[in-house]
């Protein structure tokens, strides 16, 4: 069972965070900063909400990674934007989204988490891939798409080039829950959890 740790001075965000992990998860709540260094572990994972500026966020996150190697915080901030959350990722985090998401889409950011991915609210998570596939010049490494379907080729295609599930509805003509079952059937065959990790995958030269 993993371990998460909740760090947040919101009564209300700790109560529906526990209610939500408690099941799977050994759940702790830290109200003070430097008490999460003491549950240092592979198995530990952060849910890290602090409003501060960003340069507060980026000496914390700095100092969890010296008890804390691998990408393990989520970090929830009230008015999460693209410039802060690329600068936070090159600061080694996990995961950057709104603190006021819904509970499936915390539950979800938790899960691709836990399993080594990285998750990024979606405008963010477009800007990046944008910039992957800006980098490596959009030379595709499409043979990884051998065992998906024709359609789920389309749609890989599309999700790797930072498309959003409504657009990808659209330019295919399509609804946007055939979309997300399709996404499922292709993360489920590559066996990777996220959309950035399709991008990288795609993109490996």
């Amino acid at each position: 069972m993993s371990t998460i740790c909740l760090f947040t001075q919101s009564g209300r965000l700790s109560q529906r965070w526990q209610n939500l992990l408690s099941n799977d998860n050994d759940v702790v709540v830290c109200t003070q900063f430097n008490l999460l260094k003491s549950f240092s572990s592979d198995n530990t994972f952060i849910v890290l909400h602090d409003d501060s500026d960003k340069e507060n966020i980026i000496k914390e996150l700095d100092t969890l990674h010296e008890y804390f190697p691998k990408k393990n915080t989520l970090v929830l901030r009230s008015q999460p934007n693209l410039e802060e959350g690329e600068i936070l990722l090159s600061h080694n985090i996990a995961g950057y989204g709104n603190v006021n998401m819904s509970d499936s889409t915390f539950l979800q950011a938790i899960e691709i988490i836990k399993s080594g991915n990285v998750w990024l609210y979606p405008y963010l998570m477009e800007y990046i891939i944008k910039k992957i596939n800006k980098i490596n010049g959009r030379e595709e490494n499409t043979e990884i798409l051998n065992n998906l379907t024709q359609r789920e080729k389309e749609v890989a295609l599309l999700v790797s080039k930072g498309e959003s599930n409504h657009m990808i509805a659209e330019h295919l003509n399509i609804s946007v829950n055939t979309v997300k079952l399709h996404i499922s059937s292709i993360f489920e065959k590559l066996g990777i959890k996220s959309r950035v990790a399709l991008a990288i995958a795609l993109n490996k030269k």
